[in-house]
């Protein structure tokens, strides 16, 4: 066989073998890039979903056991605890970094960061107007805003 045989080349040059591996780092990272931002807004989307379940057990439990249980919003941690006048502790969620789900921010547009819901069921929404309360769970480009009122009953709105 000589060089200028057809049938004596078999395989790739070096060349080609960078080139389709420099291409296939370009189109994976591009691939990684959108399924990250799309986890990171799946997050905040779960999260706020999350919460409004809480919300709804919060009052339950607070029926249930026939004494007030409050909601306590840590923006800083990103976290919230659900607990009764006794101090147990009923649901804790955090949302940080090392955690299923992951958020830039929350917060509750209510005085001390805390809802509080009755023996009978009934929140106190002290500084609201409507009558609807709201907490906000941000993503790197959206948010997720829960909308409640004094019986606990929520929607979720995405700005």
């Amino acid at each position: 066989m000589t060089v200028a045989d057809p049938q004596a080349r078999q395989g790739f040059t070096l060349l080609e073998v960078l080139f389709v591996i420099t291409i296939s780092v370009i189109m994976m990272s591009a691939v990684i890039n959108s399924f990250s931002r799309y986890t990171r807004e799946r997050s905040a989307q779960q999260a706020a979903y999350l919460l409004s379940r809480d919300l709804r057990l919060a009052r339950a439990t607070a029926i249930g056991s026939r004494q007030r249980v409050s909601l306590v919003v840590t923006p800083a941690t990103r976290s919230y605890v659900i607990r009764d006048v006794r101090g147990t502790v009923v649901a804790r969620r955090t949302f940080s970094a090392g955690n299923d789900l992951m958020i830039e921010s929350l917060r509750l547009g209510l005085p001390g960061d805390s809802v509080t819901f009755t023996a009978q069921g009934v929140a106190t929404l002290t500084g609201v107007t409507g009558g609807v309360a709201e907490a906000v769970i941000g993503s790197p480009t959206r948010e997720y805003v829960v909308r409640f009122n004094a019986t606990g009953s929520s929607r979720i709105i995405e700005r």
